[in-house]
């Protein structure tokens, strides 16, 4: 059972696969936050610094002026970049649900029943 780290809420449920992440992680019915799916930090981090990657790369082309007809095309890529890193951004600042531990389980089951 999961639980919510800024509201100790139980009422945690998985969203639903979205067209950018089939892991889109969670959210708590309690307060309504958005949680970070568990394991998707490493993969944020490296979406995150490939796309900061990209962007770098387009701001040396586009400093070096060699490409003059195509600073369209090299903008549009950078904007990629930054975009994509934006989005790993905002994931990786999301709390994560929190496993509540077997013991508080059974004692609010066992405070449920009386």
């Amino acid at each position: 059972m999961l639980e919510c780290p800024k509201c100790a809420s139980t009422q945690v449920v998985r969203l639903p696969p979205s067209q950018i992440s089939p892991k889109p992680g969670y959210r708590c019915n309690g307060c309504g936050t958005k949680l970070r799916a568990r394991g998707m930090l490493f993969a944020y981090l490296v979406v995150l610094f490939v796309g900061l990657g990209q962007f770098s790369l387009v701001a040396v082309l586009l400093l070096n002026r060699e490409h003059d007809e195509l600073n369209y095309l090299i903008t549009i890529f950078a904007g990629v970049g930054l975009g994509v890193s934006g989005y790993s951004a905002v994931q990786i600042a999301r709390p994560m649900p929190r496993s509540k531990p077997e013991f508080e389980r059974d004692q609010s089951n066992e405070e449920a029943d009386t």
